[in-house]
């Protein structure tokens, strides 16, 4: 007689639990990955790098600042600063270009400065771990100069349904690098809902240049207790003027901008920018500019969230 060695069947019910714990590890393990929902953007587990760069007299140079390997971004700025330290807000010196890349992992900035004497230019990125952030839905939307009159360009983009903005700017000419003497960043902040992201900008004679609106989005969900709060800088005796704005206690930056207004609202004639920063300590936004009109007021506005 041949002895046939059989498995012992489980009960249906203890196979049932065995496939609940199978389904349970692996949405979690779906969930620790890149782009899944499940990802938080939390400042207060950030880095924050910068790079200064010199820029010498009637000069104009570009910069770009990279997250370490394994980290992505998720804000950033670029700000005119003395050699002595401290941000400037100076009518001799515009920032061309400053926004976060496309690839979510840089900041990229350039500037101009009319000064008789060197004058530095930061560039900031603020840098979490990758797996944290997950990944970016790009919005961009590019403006050339000769589709329009008079050299000024303006428009918006915005993030898809359930989104909303993380990072946002503006690269003049992104195809060269954004250093053009030529060209001047005017206006470039958050909308007011959070969800875009809007700019103007000008050039001097220059039909053939392209401004570019860039907006970094994720979901609405992997953000919390976010706000965006505003403050207004009225003109000074010299014409530039500029102030930071900080978040509430238990909440850190992630980004901002600034915009040119009268009695708090959007006016289409600007002055340029001179800076638009999260600050050193990620607890404020920084903007400065420079326009000779005493009725309008820089508005500076960020974004804050749970640290």
């Amino acid at each position: 007689m041949t002895t046939r060695s059989t498995h012992p069947r489980w009960p249906m019910s203890v196979r049932w639990h065995s496939a609940a714990l199978t389904i349970a590890l692996a949405l979690m393990a779906l969930a620790a990955l890149p782009g899944v929902g499940a990802a938080a953007i939390r400042p207060g587990a950030a880095t924050l790098h910068t790079r200064d760069v010199t820029i010498a007299p009637n000069g104009v140079r570009a910069a770009t600042i990279t997250c370490p390997s394994g980290t992505r971004a998720i804000g950033g700025g670029a700000a005119f600063r003395r050699a002595t330290g401290g941000f400037v807000s100076d009518p001799f010196a515009k920032l061309v270009s400053s926004a976060p890349r496309t690839d979510g992992r840089s900041w990229h900035a350039a500037g101009m400065s009319f000064e008789d004497q060197p004058i530095l230019l930061r560039v900031s990125v603020l840098c979490q771990r990758a797996s944290q952030v997950g990944s970016y839905t790009v919005r961009t939307k590019d403006l050339r100069v000769g589709d329009v009159t008079g050299g000024t360009v303006r428009g918006s983009v915005g993030c898809p349904a359930g989104q909303r903005v993380i990072m946002g700017g503006v690269l003049w000419n992104p195809g060269t690098g954004g250093a053009n003497g030529a060209d001047n960043l005017l206006v470039s902040t958050i909308t007011p809902n959070g969800k875009g992201w809007r700019a103007t900008g000008f050039a001097f004679g220059s039909p053939d240049h392209v401004m570019r609106i860039v907006a970094l989005c994720r979901p609405t969900s992997s953000v919390s207790s976010a706000t965006i709060r505003r403050g207004l800088f009225p003109m000074q005796t010299t014409g530039d003027r500029g102030g930071r704005v900080g978040c509430p206690d238990g909440r850190r930056a992630l980004t901002g901008g600034a915009e040119w207004v009268r009695d708090g609202d959007p006016v289409r004639r600007t002055g340029s920018l001179s800076g638009t920063s999260i600050t050193r300590d990620a607890r404020a936004w920084f903007a400065s500019g420079d326009l000779l009109d005493e009725e309008i007021d820089l508005a500076v506005t960020v974004l804050c969230v749970k640290a």
